[in-house]
């Protein structure tokens, strides 16, 4: 059993969300088509993004994005799962869409990013402008969108000296069990300690520790029904 996101327009990651997913939905059928000369149109299709960290799986719709896009409307509700476990073996397409890993990867980080700095403000003044004391998944954000801006790789830079005291070593961030500090400065972050999937789980992370749950249904493992990448 995992967990299926509902999320509308209370939640404050919805109208970022909704470009992602509609590009992800776009490349998806783009190369399912190529392949198999159909495109998945049934609206329970989604496809599933193994992370690499994390002992899981993101669910994300294929429908529904862009018949959205193309009606010029909104959905009320964009579902994103959580599955525990990773799959136990590769599909075909599954290797044919590896070559997209990196691609995925890049469209994430406009949409973290988006989201870090829309309320960075905000949370920083609840702790009191202290990043050591952010919640863990905005101090996770933090390293990650510091790290895209130093050509993705890890980057700490040591905190200003105000007195003639030995150089502290700037603190590392934790994030259910992911510790990132400064023994990683330089190590590429996406692709190598995290990726699209841990990045969507940890923007829910994120949303929660800014507004509040986001509610959720129980959602089982359809296995072979659903797509992988």
């Amino acid at each position: 059993m995992g967990k299926c996101y509902q999320i509308t327009h209370r939640q404050n990651c919805y109208q970022d969300l909704m470009p992602l997913l509609a590009s992800c939905a776009g490349i998806y059928a783009a190369v399912h088509a190529r392949l198999y000369q159909s495109v998945p149109s049934n609206p329970s299709d989604s496809f599933v993004i193994e992370c690499k960290y994390l002992d899981a799986r993101v669910v994300l719709p294929l429908h529904g994005p862009i018949e959205a896009a193309i009606e010029n409307v909104e959905p009320q509700v964009i579902s994103v799962g959580v599955l525990p476990g990773r799959a136990s073996g590769a599909t075909p397409l599954q290797h044919q869409l590896s070559g997209f890993v990196k691609i995925f990867d890049t469209l994430m980080q406009p949409y973290l990013t988006k989201q870090y700095e829309r309320h960075k403000a905000a949370m920083l003044q609840r702790h009191h402008s202290d990043r050591t004391k952010l919640p863990q998944a905005w101090q996770m954000a933090w390293a990650i969108r510091n790290g895209l801006s130093h050509n993705g790789k890890v980057h700490f830079e040591p905190p200003k000296q105000t007195s003639k005291k030995p150089p502290q070593t700037p603190a590392p961030v934790h994030w259910r069990g992911l510790k990132i500090g400064p023994e990683n400065q330089g190590q590429i972050i996406l692709g190598n300690l995290l990726n699209f999937g841990d990045l969507i789980v940890l923007s829910l992370d994120m949303e929660e520790e800014l507004a509040g749950k986001v509610p959720w249904l129980l959602m089982r493992d359809q296995g072979e029904t659903q797509k992988l990448l």
